[in-house]
């Protein structure tokens, strides 16, 4: 005897739920963050390099190269010189190999090796002139950052080149080399005028508003002085320092500069290039000075946990909200990614392929960027994401979110956050 099949009744709702606000029932809620990668912190110069490796994933090698070039002018020189302690930090060591950053910035570098360096609009060029003194990457970092703010550079040098401040060993292959020397040629085609530094006379720093001084200016080279001593008293000061990574005069002034970059219990880092990490706080403290902020009302530079700020009382610099905490590996949910071999260094005065530098790129975690990957979205029960990948726009809609956690366990780069949720408020 056959049965009939019975037909289970099958659940409906009339109406849209969207009424039943169960965001009431949280006690914490998720937050989108942007977090900072272990390598970003350890750099340096504090380079993104999470978002560059994804520019370059995504095949945009122009964007990537702007990225380096926002925090370092000098990505060649640092291609064939750096120490790169980005990988020793990189989270993917702790997954299989960490990612070739060093290789993708010299690989940058080298395909842009006839570009011209990035300059700001004619429309933002300022009046006032900036005299930059001596040689070396700081000296070269300060010229590049002022050119790109819009001030007209005039650099008078010392008689040594870039490729002077560099490891004899990172500069035997020829085309190491000529990839320095022609980096250093863009920056100095920034400068309004190149001069020598014997030439620096009384008359001439007369003309500027701001002086910048390397950090190891030859003192006996510079025959001028400023016009009311300060620049003779900031030469003769500059040898008894310690720890400074150069000076600013502007409007009866010395300013020292220095940045706590690369430094552990107070020493220097070795293997960081003499003077690198200066430029761009120096190009900064120039900018506050001829505007007519008071340098001296600034507080220090800071290098902890958001990476490398500028504070100052009148806005200038980031606020610290740009990266809110450092990604360490065991926020990272591994689950999303598979083990691919690190892809091998091409050897001295070689660089990657283009499809050697996408895959190499593509093993980035990019730690604590939103990739748009849409897990939080396919795992959150309540459809409380708000995602858009075209627009790159993304919400969490809190009048349904309960406050479960998913999304903040299921997101493979710690771009999602936990906080407790105010009642109070």
């Amino acid at each position: 005897m056959s049965q009939s099949l019975i037909e289970t009744p099958m659940a409906a709702a009339v109406r849209p739920t969207t009424d039943n606000r169960t965001g009431d029932w949280r006690f914490e809620r998720p937050v989108f963050i942007r977090g900072m990668a272990p390598c970003m912190e350890a750099c340096p110069l504090g380079v993104d390099v999470a978002s560059a490796l994804l520019q370059v994933e995504e095949g945009d090698l122009k964007g990537a190269l702007e990225t380096f070039l926002a925090e370092n002018p000098l990505p060649g020189a640092c291609g064939v010189a750096c120490f790169h302690p980005c990988e020793s930090a990189c989270n993917r060591g702790k997954f299989d190999a960490p990612v070739s950053v060093r290789d993708l910035e010299l690989f940058l570098a080298r395909e842009n090796n006839s570009g011209d360096f990035p300059s700001c609009s004619p429309s933002e060029v300022k009046d006032a002139p900036v005299a930059v003194l001596g040689s070396g990457p700081s000296v070269l970092s300060a010229a590049a950052f002022l050119a790109r703010m819009g001030y007209r550079v005039s650099l008078y040098r010392d008689g040594r080149r870039l490729e002077d401040y560099l490891p004899e060993k990172s500069l035997e292959a020829d085309a190491s080399l000529s990839l320095v020397r022609e980096e250093e040629g863009r920056i100095l085609s920034s400068c309004e005028s190149l001069g020598e530094l014997k030439d620096f006379t009384r008359d001439e720093a007369e003309r500027y508003g701001a002086v910048y001084l390397s950090p190891d200016l030859d003192i006996s080279k510079v025959e001028g002085a400023w016009s009311d001593g300060a620049l003779a008293r900031a030469l003769e000061e500059a040898g008894r320092m310690p720890g400074h990574y150069g000076l600013v005069v502007a409007g009866g002034r010395v300013i020292p500069v220095e940045a706590r970059v690369g430094r552990k219990g107070g020493s220097p880092e070795k293997g960081l290039p003499r003077d690198a990490a200066g430029g761009k706080r120096a190009a900064l403290l120039v900018d506050m000075a001829l505007t007519g902020t008071d340098p001296l009302e600034m507080n220090s530079y800071e290098v902890g946990r958001t990476g490398i700020l500028l504070f100052s009382s009148h806005g200038l610099g980031e606020k610290g909200d740009r990266f809110q905490k450092v990604i360490q590996f065991n926020r990272l949910n591994t689950s999303s990614f598979e083990e691919a071999a690190r892809i091998p260094s091409p050897g001295p005065g070689a660089v990657f392929s283009r499809e050697e530098a996408v895959a190499s790129a593509r093993r980035c975690f990019h730690c604590g960027l939103c990739t748009f990957c849409f897990k939080c979205y396919d795992f959150c029960p309540d459809l409380s994401i708000i995602m858009d990948g075209k627009s790159r726009y993304r919400a969490i809609d809190l009048d349904h979110c309960k406050g479960c956690g998913i999304c903040f366990e299921e997101c493979p780069r710690g771009a999602v956050d936990w906080v407790k949720e105010d009642k109070g408020a």
